[in-house]
C-alpha cells in the first residue's frame, strides 16, 4: 500500500496506480479503480461536500486527478454498499512532485500542495461539463 484514507464507512487504499475500496469494519474489498496508467499513487486527500458526496484528490509524482464519489447509505443489514464513482477528472501535471496536499478550510474548491522543492501550489478543483466516469 502506498497511501491510505478513510471515507465514511470506507477505507481507501492505494496500491500502485489502483485505488481499492474496502469496508472499514471488516476490511472486505468492495471495488478497485485504476487511477493512473502507470504512476504509483503517493497520496489521497478526502473532502466531504455532504455526508454522502465526497471529493478525493489523488496524486502520485507530479500528476493529480480528482475523484467524485457518492457513498450510498448502508442497506438494511448489509455493509457491502459499493461507492458510486460520479466523475474522474483528467490527469493534470504539476510543475514538480507533490509531497502533500490539503483542502482549503474556507473554500472547498481550492487545494494547497507542497512540492519536492518546497514550492506552494494552489490547485483549483472545478467540475467538468463532460462525464469521464468509467465503470469499475
Amino acid at each position: 500500500m502506498t497511501a491510505l484514507a478513510t471515507c465514511g464507512p470506507l477505507l481507501l487504499a492505494a496500491e500502485g496506480p489502483h485505488l481499492r475500496f474496502y469496508h472499514s469494519k471488516d476490511s472486505k474489498l468492495l471495488a478497485t479503480k485504476q487511477i493512473f496508467k502507470t504512476q504509483v499513487i503517493h497520496g489521497l486527500s478526502v473532502h466531504y461536500r455532504s455526508s454522502r458526496h465526497v471529493i478525493v484528490v489523488i496524486w502520485g509524482g507530479a500528476v493529480v486527478r480528482v475523484l467524485e464519489l457518492h457513498i450510498p447509505p448502508p442497506d438494511r443489514g448489509t455493509k457491502d454498499s459499493v461507492p458510486d464513482i460520479l466523475q474522474l477528472s483528467s490527469t493534470v501535471k504539476a510543475s514538480d512532485w507533490i509531497l502533500d496536499l490539503c483542502f482549503c478550510p474556507f473554500d472547498s474548491g481550492v487545494c494547497a500542495a507542497i512540492t519536492a522543492h518546497n514550492a506552494l501550489l494552489e490547485l483549483k478543483i472545478g467540475r467538468q461539463n463532460r462525464d469521464e466516469t468509467s465503470n469499475r
